[in-house]
C-alpha cells in the first residue's frame, strides 16, 4: 500500500532509521574518479564535453536524418524509365560545349564500331579455315601440280 508523506508519519521516540553501511563490491577498485562534465580537461589543458545530447549528422551530406552507413538508403531513386536509346537535349547547355560532347561521343560510337567489326571479321576467317582445310596441304595440289598436268 502506499504511504503517505514524511509530515504525516506517527511521531515515536525511537532512533531513525539509517542507509545500509557501504559494502565494497568484488573487483579492482578505480584508480581514477569519474569527473564531472564540467571538470573535463584534455591534455592540453582545455576543457571539453562529451558528445551526450548532440545530433547525429550524415558525413557525406551534412543531414540530421541519417549517418553515412544509411546514406545511400535515404538517396532519392533513380530514374529507371530512360532507355538506352539518343540522350535527350538539355535545352540550357552551351552550343560548343553540346557540339564538343556530340563530336566525343560519335568518335566513341565509331570506335566501338570498328573494334566489333573487326573481331567479327576475324571471327569469320576463323571459322572458313577450321571448315575448309588448305587444299594444297592436303591433296598436294597447287599452282605447281595444275601446270604439270596441263602439259
Amino acid at each position: 500500500m502506499p504511504i503517505n508523506g514524511s509530515q504525516l508519519w506517527e511521531k515515536t521516540t525511537q532512533t531513525a532509521i539509517k542507509p545500509p553501511a557501504y559494502t565494497r563490491h568484488p573487483g579492482r577498485p578505480r584508480k581514477v574518479r569519474i569527473k564531472g562534465a564540467e571538470e573535463r580537461i584534455d591534455k592540453t589543458g582545455k576543457k571539453w564535453l562529451g558528445r551526450q545530447g548532440m545530433q547525429m549528422r550524415c558525413s557525406v551530406c551534412g543531414s540530421t536524418s541519417h549517418n553515412k552507413t544509411t546514406h545511400h538508403r535515404n538517396l532519392p531513386l533513380k530514374d529507371k524509365s530512360r532507355g538506352r536509346g539518343r540522350p535527350r537535349n538539355i535545352p540550357n547547355q552551351d552550343p560548343a560545349i553540346a557540339a564538343e560532347e556530340a563530336k566525343v561521343a560519335a568518335r566513341a560510337r565509331r570506335k566501338l564500331a570498328y573494334g566489333r567489326a573487326k573481331a567479327a571479321a576475324a571471327a569469320k576467317k576463323d571459322a572458313l579455315n577450321a571448315s575448309q582445310p588448305n587444299a594444297a596441304d592436303t591433296a598436294g595440289i597447287g599452282l605447281g601440280a595444275s601446270k604439270r598436268q596441263r602439259t
